[in-house]
């Protein structure tokens, strides 16, 4: 019965097949060269115009073959319209996902967070622990470009923000305040674009000036844009009940938390809260968020992440040579 199948497949021209049992290939060779099956097909071509001539003797029959014989070919979907070296590569995904992850010292850490961040777009950490002595190319990660970084010094604070190359982001210093370890990106696109604010609030400073400087950057970033996302360590528990002025922060300036898992886990006390939030204006049109586990000998932190709904490409725009016939 196997030689039997083999013997079909010869006589169709399945030249190559595989044994499942074994996993073994098998190659059976043709005997007909390359230059005998091209002469086979130019014969049976001028066979085929002849007998089209003896049919349409005029010229415009003639010409109507050849247009004829051309669109065939086009259609086939093998024959290049436009010849020429290199394209366009295809466009991103319609969504995009940002990641926020309190790292607490990056220099340590790369090889292993370069595992967790590889399928997002855009990616923070607070507490980076750099300082001038540490260059770029000493924390750079494969497929990011270049960071952008605001280091406090290399035992504390700091924000570091990666991207990837075909996302077009820009800092904008003009939006952050002096007094706040924070940075803000605005995200181009098409149609719109988005104002990405980090922050990282140490337990040393007060809560009340915090939020003051904050409320600040956001009534200066809705006078130009009213989508907005706001990711950070915080150091407020918004799984407990936050004060009156900070609640009324948020819902002046339009923003919600979307987080609702713990983001901080105490190892000494067991105790689990929610420092992490991610606060979004109601124009930000969320697809998925959720926390990211992270090793607790990594971090105390739990990552979080937001993807969005783009609805059209953010890629650069690049440049093709064509060939002129």
């Amino acid at each position: 019965m196997g030689s039997d199948i083999v013997a079909h497949r010869i006589s169709i021209g399945l030249f190559y097949c595989k044994i499942s049992s074994g996993c073994a290939k098998t190659v059976i060779k043709h005997t007909v060269s390359f230059n005998d099956v091209l002469f086979e097909i130019c014969f049976n071509l001028e066979k085929c115009k002849l007998w089209i001539l003896s049919k349409y003797k005029s010229y415009s029959d003639i010409v109507s073959f050849y247009m004829l014989l051309y669109s065939l070919l086009l259609i086939c979907g093998d024959i290049e319209s436009n010849p020429g070296p290199g394209g366009t590569p295809d466009p991103p995904e319609k969504t995009l996902s940002i990641f926020h992850g309190n790292i607490r010292s990056l220099r340590n850490k790369l090889n292993y967070i370069t595992d967790i961040i590889e399928d997002f777009d855009i990616v923070f950490f607070t507490e980076s622990h750099l300082d001038v002595n540490v260059p770029d190319l000493d924390i750079s990660l494969f497929g990011f470009e270049t960071p952008v970084r605001k280091d406090r010094n290399a035992n504390g604070g700091g924000i570091i923000m990666y991207y990837k190359s075909l996302i077009n982001i820009i800092r904008r210093v003009d939006l952050e305040h002096d007094e706040v370890e924070s940075m803000w990106f605005e995200l181009k696109t098409k149609l719109r674009s988005i104002l990405i604010n980090i922050n990282y609030r140490s337990e040393r400073q007060s809560s009340v000036c915090f939020w003051q400087y904050f409320d600040m950057m956001l009534k200066r970033a809705l006078d130009e844009n009213n989508s907005i996302i706001c990711l950070g360590d915080l150091n407020k528990n918004f799984m407990s009940d936050i004060s009156s002025n900070i609640r009324d922060i948020i819902f002046i300036n339009g923003l919600i938390n979307i987080i609702d898992k713990p983001t901080h886990f105490d190892t000494r006390t067991g105790n689990t809260s929610l420092l992490d939030p991610i606060l979004v204006t109601d124009s930000i049109p969320v697809v998925d968020k959720d926390t990211i586990p992270i090793d607790r000998g990594i971090s105390d932190h739990d990552g979080t992440y937001v993807t969005i709904n783009c609805g059209f490409t953010s890629s650069r725009t690049y440049k093709r040579k064509i060939w002129d016939y």
